[in-house]
Formats: C-alpha cells, sequence, structure tokens
C-alpha cells in the first residue's frame, strides 16, 4: 500500500541523515520515478523533505526533525517477538535489555495493539537449535563484540594452515555475522602496528578481563608473526568483491574470521573509523557467493534405489542435478560432491542401496573400503555370519 510506503520513506529519512532515490527504490522495490512521486506526495502533505543534488546527493529531512509514527502492525509485532527468542540475543548477552526494550515498547502501545503483542509473545517461540547441539565454544565472543560496538583494534592470534599456533595481527573488526549457531567477524588487517599497547580487555568486566590476561602472556610467546591471519582456507578467507568477482576499488576488503578459532585476543585503545559504504549485509552476500563459486565440485553418476531416494535427495554436501527413472526399482542421478573422500564417506552409509557408475576412481574406492569391512567382520574373533553375507 502506498501509506505504508511513505510511512517506510519517513523513518528511513529520520534514521539516515541522506538517502538516494536509487537505494529507496532498491528497498522498496519501486522505480525511482515512483521514488520522486512519493517525495512530492509527502511534501504536499506539509513533510519538509528536500532533494541534495550531486553525484552524492539524495533526499532527506532538516536536522532535528522528527515525526510522531510511533504505530505498530501486526506483523512488526510478530517480527519482535521472533527477534527475542533469536539465538543471536542470548550469545551477545542481550536477553535482558531485550526483554526491557520489548516491555517499554509494549507498554507505549495502544490498547489492541499492547494485547497483541502480549499474545504474540506469549503464543510464539523460536528454537533455532538442531537436536544435536553444534553450538562452538567461542569465549572471545564478547571482547570482538565490543571491539566491533567501540570501533577499537584488536591484536590477535588466529591459526592458519601454514601456522598451526597462529599468527599474531592487529585488526579492525567492521561487523559481526551470526550464521545460526557459528560466529564470524569481518575485519581489515592493519599493517601499522598500535603506539598503545594495554591489557588485553582492561575496560572488560568478568570472564573477559580473565580471558584478557591469559591473551596477553599468549602474545608473548608469538610477538612479531606477520603472517596471513587466514592463510589458504577459502572459508576463512573470502574478499568483499563486486558480482562479477574483481575486487571492489571503494573500500579496503575485509577477510572472514570465524570467532570459535580465535587463540588470542587483545582488546587495544587505538580506535577507527568503518567507510560509509560499508555494507555487511550485502558483502557477507557477496563474500558467500564467492565462496561457493570457490568450492571444489566432483561430479558424479550413479544408482540409487527408490527406497533411498529421499535420503539422498536432501544430503546437505550433494546437489542433485539431474534424476531418471530406471529399471527395477533404480534411480539414475548426476550429482555434484566436493571432494572424492567426501564422496566416498557419504556414498558408504548407503551401503548396497547406491552404486557408482562413474568416475571409475570413486567405484574402486566404494569397493576396496567394501572389501576392507569385510575382511574386519570376517575376522577369527568375529561373530559367525549365519546369512552367508553381511
Amino acid at each position: 500500500m502506498r501509506a505504508d510506503r511513505l510511512l517506510y520513506i519517513l523513518q528511513c529519512l529520520q534514521t539516515q541523515r541522506l538517502v538516494s532515490a536509487r537505494e529507496l527504490a532498491a528497498k522498496l522495490e519501486i522505480s525511482e520515478r515512483t521514488v520522486h512521486r512519493d517525495m512530492e506526495a509527502l511534501a504536499q502533505a506539509g513533510f519538509p523533505v528536500y532533494a541534495e543534488r550531486g553525484p552524492r546527493g539524495g533526499w532527506m529531512l532538516p536536522e532535528g526533525y522528527r515525526t510522531r509514527l510511533t504505530g505498530l502492525t501486526s506483523d512488526e509485532i510478530a517480527g519482535l517477538a521472533v527477534l527475542q527468542s533469536s539465538s543471536a540475543v542470548s550469545d551477545l548477552n542481550l536477553s535482558v535489555p531485550t526483554d526491557n526494550a520489548i516491555a517499554k515498547l509494549a507498554a507505549a502501545l495502544a490498547g489492541p495493539a499492547r494485547d497483541e503483542a502480549a499474545y504474540v509473545r506469549k503464543h510464539l517461540h523460536v528454537d533455532g537449535a538442531g537436536w544435536h547441539d553444534a553450538r562452538e565454544p567461542a569465549p572471545y565472543l564478547g571482547l570482538v563484540q565490543q571491539a566491533v560496538w567501540e570501533r577499537r583494534k584488536m591484536r590477535i592470534r588466529y591459526p592458519s594452515g601454514e601456522q598451526a599456533d597462529g599468527a599474531v595481527s592487529v585488526v579492525m573488526p567492521w561487523g559481526l555475522v551470526a550464521k545460526r549457531h557459528t560466529w564470524y567477524f569481518a575485519a581489515v588487517k592493519d599493517h601499522r602496528e598500535p603506539e598503545e599497547r594495554p591489557a588485553a580487555g582492561s575496560d572488560a568486566a568478568g570472564d573477559d578481563a580473565v580471558r584478557a590476561d591469559a591473551a596477553k602472556r599468549a602474545f608473548a610467546a608469538t610477538e612479531g608473526s606477520e603472517a596471513d591471519s587466514t592463510g589458504k582456507n577459502a572459508a576463512n578467507d573470502v574478499m568483499n568483491r563486486d558480482s562479477d568477482g574483481r575486487a571492489s576499488p571503494e573500500i579496503a576488503e575485509p577477510r572472514t574470521y570465524r570467532v570459535s578459532r580465535l587463540a588470542a585476543v587483545e582488546l587495544l585503545e587505538e580506535r577507527f573509523e568503518v567507510p560509509d559504504g560499508f555494507d555487511l549485509a550485502l558483502w557477507w552476500e557477496r563474500s558467500m557467493a564467492q565462496f561457493r563459486r570457490e568450492l571444489p565440485v566432483y561430479p558424479v553418476r550413479l544408482l540409487v534405489r527408490e527406497e533411498a531416494w529421499a535420503r539422498f535427495s536432501r544430503e546437505i554436501y550433494v546437489r542433485v542435478k539431474t534424476c531418471a527413472d530406471a529399471a527395477d526399482g533404480w534411480k539414475t542421478a548426476d550429482a555434484d560432491f566436493h571432494t572424492l573422500d567426501s564422496a566416498l564417506g557419504i556414498l558408504l552409509g548407503y551401503g548396497a542401496s547406491i552404486r557408482v557408475l562413474s568416475p571409475r576412481a570413486l567405484a574402486r574406492s566404494v569397493f576396496s573400503e567394501a572389501k576392507a569391512l569385510l575382511a574386519l567382520y570376517e575376522g577369527p574373533d568375529s561373530a559367525p555370519q549365519d546369512q552367508g553375507h553381511i
């Protein structure tokens, strides 16, 4: 609806100093001409919107201008309730502040909206964990979060392929990303050593202070290393690139660091500024697209029994390209795995329900593993096989 669109535009202008017509058109999925018509409608309604010309221009409101747009829709109330249940909120120790903020917001709502918010909070719970919790321990998440929030540099020790003990680097963390239960941060390496070298986490409390002392001792043992923090690990060395694969010339290229892999963290007093043009969500999408493009591909042609097809088609690390019915309850499929070893590990779990047609190297590997398994169970200490087969 146009009214909702106009309200959204006003909220964008209040939260951002200047917004271009192109940005608004992309966010609202409308044309730039429609944006200009909406701006004219707002001006006619008495809102003091005006345009700033030039290549970096856009639409804006006078400094300090605020509207009284506080209404919430049912979908927005439900969205806040989902946020309250997010595992990211608990990982960042923001559960209590989030509960308090939602309670204050509910108190400011009108009667019907307040009742609806209370109902949603009571009858909606989101559990993002699997049955087997794969949560990674990330003891330095608090310090990384503080560095991102306060725009402070960090001295980190980060294990890589070349240096299992980790290389020491000073980095500027630009943002945090939670991918389910795994935390990453985007950071640019600072090749200039900072002037101050305070104790790690000197202004952090509790466990952070204890970890900071341990971090400082760890740095003392590894000082002077200048090896690249991410080595050749593709999953932790994703660059910020344009859609055509070229490096973006406007801003530096952050690297992806996995918080759980940090061996030591020292929070520094020196500050940094994040470029205005850096968009964390867009950078992450591009990084993941680049990472997927660089994943190895191992094509396999195989026969799959019909009763095993439903399970095989849901394999996370397999991309089924084609599938066709074959004779006697089999299906012929072409699928992409990542490597021969990963294909071997997955296919062995299906026993006689899958037969590899090509490549022959994989078929021979499956045959060799099957022979080794048979020999293991036919050993002198094995139980007798009454059926004559396994």
